[in-house]
């Protein structure tokens, strides 16, 4: 098994996309606008939605593997591991990404 990215802020998510964040807090990745990116397995410590317009194929989520067809929209939460292995061969991703730390601060009422 390779080793696990670990994303807790959404800037770092930003950097693995090699896109400028828009804000601290949350931002959106146009995947149509990025470099291909090798497949890795990611810690996530934020909140992330996916809109996924490619397919993607067998990925694991926590400890089952999901086949992620053309279309998918997931859903991730704080400490939640998602990917694949690393193969050693690039791909595009398509669609866009919404990672949101916001959800993760405590509200103070």
């Amino acid at each position: 098994m390779g080793d696990i990215t670990r994303i807790d802020t959404v800037q770092q998510y930003c950097d693995l996309f090699e896109v400028e964040a828009l804000h601290p807090l949350v931002s959106v990745v146009n995947c149509y606008e990025v470099q291909p990116i090798r497949h890795s397995k990611k810690l996530y410590n934020i909140y992330a939605v996916l809109l996924k317009d490619t397919d993607c194929g067998t990925m694991n989520y926590g400890r089952s593997l999901y086949d992620y067809e053309k279309g998918s929209m997931l859903f991730i939460a704080p400490g939640q591991v998602m990917g694949s292995d690393d193969d050693g061969s690039l791909h595009q991703p398509a669609g866009c990404s919404i990672p949101n730390y916001c959800a993760v601060l405590p509200l103070h009422i």
